[in-house]
Protein backbone atom coordinates (compact mmCIF):
# COMPACT_ATOMS: atom_id res chain seq x y z
CA UNK A 1 0.00 0.00 0.00
CA UNK A 2 1.17 3.23 -0.78
CA UNK A 3 1.85 6.33 2.46
CA UNK A 4 -0.74 8.36 0.93
CA UNK A 5 -3.94 5.57 0.38
CA UNK A 6 -7.63 6.73 0.96
CA UNK A 7 -10.10 4.99 2.17
CA UNK A 8 -11.22 4.04 -1.04
CA UNK A 9 -8.18 2.46 -1.93
CA UNK A 10 -8.19 -0.21 1.69
CA UNK A 11 -11.28 -0.54 0.65
CA UNK A 12 -10.02 -1.93 -2.96
CA UNK A 13 -7.30 -3.74 -1.48
CA UNK A 14 -9.21 -5.13 0.95
CA UNK A 15 -11.52 -6.39 -1.66
CA UNK A 16 -8.91 -8.14 -3.57
CA UNK A 17 -7.25 -9.92 -0.55
CA UNK A 18 -10.93 -10.74 1.05
CA UNK A 19 -13.17 -11.52 -1.74
CA UNK A 20 -16.91 -10.25 -2.13
CA UNK A 21 -17.19 -10.81 1.92
CA UNK A 22 -15.94 -7.35 2.83
CA UNK A 23 -17.60 -4.48 4.56
CA UNK A 24 -18.20 -0.99 2.87
CA UNK A 25 -17.86 2.55 4.00
CA UNK A 26 -19.93 5.08 2.62
CA UNK A 27 -18.99 7.94 5.07
CA UNK A 28 -16.80 9.30 2.26
CA UNK A 29 -21.04 9.29 0.63
CA UNK A 30 -21.50 10.74 2.92
CA UNK A 31 -19.30 13.60 3.54
CA UNK A 32 -20.12 14.83 0.02
CA UNK A 33 -23.66 15.48 0.62
CA UNK A 34 -24.94 18.10 2.37
CA UNK A 35 -28.32 17.92 2.63
CA UNK A 36 -30.58 15.73 4.91
CA UNK A 37 -32.93 14.42 2.80
CA UNK A 38 -30.19 13.36 0.39
CA UNK A 39 -28.16 11.35 2.67
CA UNK A 40 -31.71 9.47 3.70
CA UNK A 41 -32.41 9.10 0.06
CA UNK A 42 -28.83 7.32 -0.73
CA UNK A 43 -29.40 5.44 2.66
CA UNK A 44 -32.91 4.27 2.13
CA UNK A 45 -32.48 3.50 -1.50
CA UNK A 46 -28.96 2.09 -1.90
CA UNK A 47 -27.67 0.87 1.35
CA UNK A 48 -31.18 -0.59 2.51
CA UNK A 49 -32.46 -1.59 -0.99
CA UNK A 50 -35.93 -0.16 -1.02
CA UNK A 51 -37.64 0.91 -4.50
CA UNK A 52 -38.01 4.72 -5.15
CA UNK A 53 -41.57 3.74 -5.44
CA UNK A 54 -41.63 3.11 -1.67
CA UNK A 55 -39.81 6.42 -1.03
CA UNK A 56 -42.47 8.43 -2.48
CA UNK A 57 -45.48 7.92 -0.04
CA UNK A 58 -43.03 8.52 2.73
CA UNK A 59 -41.41 11.92 2.02
CA UNK A 60 -44.96 12.81 -0.14
CA UNK A 61 -42.97 13.54 -2.95
CA UNK A 62 -43.76 12.95 -6.45
CA UNK A 63 -42.35 9.84 -9.00
CA UNK A 64 -40.47 13.21 -10.90
CA UNK A 65 -39.77 14.89 -7.63
CA UNK A 66 -37.70 12.18 -6.56
CA UNK A 67 -36.21 11.51 -10.03
CA UNK A 68 -35.25 14.92 -9.72
CA UNK A 69 -33.35 14.32 -6.78
CA UNK A 70 -31.65 11.32 -7.19
CA UNK A 71 -30.33 12.90 -10.22
CA UNK A 72 -29.01 15.64 -8.51
CA UNK A 73 -27.13 13.15 -6.12
CA UNK A 74 -25.55 11.56 -9.02
CA UNK A 75 -24.38 14.45 -10.51
CA UNK A 76 -22.71 15.85 -7.13
CA UNK A 77 -21.03 12.25 -6.31
CA UNK A 78 -20.01 12.32 -9.74
CA UNK A 79 -18.10 15.70 -10.11
CA UNK A 80 -16.82 15.06 -6.68
CA UNK A 81 -15.21 11.69 -7.35
CA UNK A 82 -14.04 13.21 -10.68
CA UNK A 83 -12.13 16.22 -9.51
CA UNK A 84 -10.68 13.50 -7.34
CA UNK A 85 -9.70 11.51 -10.37
CA UNK A 86 -11.46 8.47 -9.10
CA UNK A 87 -13.30 7.70 -11.99
CA UNK A 88 -13.22 8.11 -15.38
CA UNK A 89 -14.84 10.53 -17.49
CA UNK A 90 -18.30 9.52 -19.28
CA UNK A 91 -18.36 8.19 -22.67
Amino acid sequence: MPDDFTPEEVELYNFLINGFEIECDVTQVYRVLDDPLEMFIVCYVYELGRTQKSLEPILNLSKMQLYTIIKKIKAKLYQHYKQRRMIADKM
